[in-house]
């Protein structure tokens, strides 16, 4: 997991994490059951659901599994769908939550909107117009000595956003009408997918697979695919990873370099025990780079800040 700048983005990095650490073995366990239980059925072709519940469930104080529904009248790729659509529902709840609580606390929540929209052909709204408001104090300690390093990400995406966030539009139209519209595409879900289907391409995204699409026809039923949206989930983290350096850079997010220190080192000064220049600057790099950020770049800036926060003596 790379380190990105604020603490929530690494949280959030986990969140997902162990999304796929339940997601796949859930699948896998799915996958064997379906074969042992049709394996019972034909074995003892009578079988009752009961037999089925005595068998494969007994003592896991599961209740209400239908076992002969689910792996003898359902398919394999309705089941796929369905662990599909769980997956799609949860990383956009997780990705929402992230930028809610990041814009609240870097003070701009006013753009929660705008950094789930491509850059709009005006340029005055979506994601860059967003970004470019938010920053626009910015923070030089930071781009001094911590965001050189944020953009060396393999997935940090700055110049491929706006494609990264059609792909998102595509994939949110989906989910909203999925849960909202019956399973039935919308007028917004049919735009959302001629818009994507300009950019996605490996180049254009900026991946190593354009995540799986489908024909998107308004009142004809959604698809989705379980592939699909696992590499709609590295969309994401793409889009996160960017974001995260891009607010980086706002002069109210030195905060969190002061949390990310306090948490580290506690109240406590830390002592600078040389003079030497060349060796007092590494010394400051150094318990910079304790605090969790893959590189940290020595600046008059920094040494400042951390001397204004009474954090290094």
């Amino acid at each position: 997991m790379p380190n990105l700048f604020f603490t929530l983005s690494n949280a959030t990095y986990d969140q997902v994490t162990e999304i796929f650490d339940f997601l796949w073995p859930t699948a896998a366990g799915m996958w064997n059951l379906r074969w042992q239980v049709r394996g019972y059925v034909e074995t003892v072709p009578n079988a009752t659901n009961q037999d089925l519940s005595n068998r494969f469930i007994h003592g896991s104080n599961i209740h209400g599994a239908n076992l002969k529904r689910a792996c003898i009248e359902h398919s394999w790729e309705q089941q796929e769908a369905q662990l599909s659509k769980f997956l799609l529902v949860n990383i956009f709840a997780i990705y929402e939550s992230w930028l809610k609580e990041l814009l609240d606390d870097i003070g701009v929540s006013k753009y929660e909107k705008a950094l789930q929209f491509p850059t709009a052909p005006s340029g005055s709204n979506g994601v860059i117009h967003a970004v470019s408001a938010i920053t626009t104090t910015k923070s030089q300690m930071i781009q001094q000595s911590f965001y050189p390093s944020l953009t060396r990400s393999k997935k940090y995406s700055w110049s491929k956003i706006d494609n990264l966030m059609k792909c998102y539009r595509y994939f949110k139209e989906c989910r909203n009408c999925l849960m909202h519209n019956g399973g039935l595409a919308d007028e917004k879900l049919e735009r959302a997918y001629q818009e994507f289907t300009t950019v996605a391409t490996e180049a254009g995204l900026g991946v190593k697979e354009v995540p799986i699409h489908n024909l998107t026809t308004k009142n004809q039923p959604v698809k989705i695919y379980l592939r699909g949206v696992v590499g709609f989930c590295d969309v994401i983290l793409r889009i996160i990873t960017t974001l995260d350096a891009e607010m980086a850079q706002a002069k109210s997010a030195e905060r969190e370099i002061f949390r990310r220190w306090t948490a580290k080192y506690g109240s406590k000064q830390q002592t600078i025990k040389s003079v030497n220049p060349v060796a007092r600057q590494k010394q400051l790099v150094s318990l910079a780079h304790n605090i969790g950020y893959p590189r940290t770049t020595y600046s008059i800036e920094l040494e400042s800040y951390l001397l204004s926060q009474s954090l290094v003596i």
